[in-house]
């Protein structure tokens, strides 16, 4: 089952609804570029990247794990520069105030470790042969992250697992979405002005 009805249908103005977004929450991206769309072939959805929302001061940043690296950027300039949609997603469980800067701290400390291209070539190629994805989950923090492995490390981390069926190394941004405790809030409109 595709999940695109269910998020095609409410958009959000980013710059008059920026204020009610909270730390921690997921951002799920819609890319447009030849990477984006197999991923999107092989999990029959609409998402191809995951991020994290983050406050920094008066700063709302996504934290994410990309070619480059674990970053974190201004939503407003993904939302000007990335080719595709942003979906914004809330948890639906009671996260308090510190487990959410407890998840943002922890998020932080992994900013520049490298993107695991390696273990992202093996996820892709399990898509590609249908082959089963892990289910064990290693107790140690990965070295090396892509998207939705970063995401979903962090809710692990608070003892929230959002894709309870696949070890967090081998969540895809899909099963991100799908997740009970994950609840689509809306499609993030750009910003008139830049925030």
């Amino acid at each position: 089952m595709t999940i695109n009805s269910a998020v095609d249908n409410k958009s959000v103005c980013y710059h008059k609804f920026r204020a009610e977004m909270r730390d921690a929450d997921v951002l799920l991206f819609k890319g447009r570029g030849w990477v984006s769309n197999i991923i999107k072939w092989k999990t029959q959805s609409a998402y191809s990247h995951a991020g994290l929302v983050a406050w920094w001061g008066d700063r709302l940043m996504v934290l994410e794990a990309v070619g480059k690296g674990v970053r974190a950027t201004p939503i407003s300039y993904n939302l000007k520069k990335y080719k595709g949609g942003i979906d914004y997603f809330r948890c639906t469980e009671n996260l308090s105030g510190p487990t959410r800067q407890s998840m943002l701290s922890f998020a932080q400390k992994q900013l520049g470790k490298e993107y695991d291209h390696k273990r992202l070539f093996g996820f892709f190629i399990k898509l590609m042969l249908n082959k089963p994805l892990q289910k064990s989950e290693s107790v140690k923090v990965p070295s090396t992250f892509f998207c939705s492995e970063y995401v979903a490390e962090i809710y692990e981390q608070a003892d929230c697992d959002l894709v309870i069926e696949h070890s967090s190394q081998y969540t895809s941004p899909d099963k991100l979405a799908c997740s009970e405790k994950l609840k689509f809030v809306g499609t993030l409109k750009s910003a008139k002005i830049e925030i």
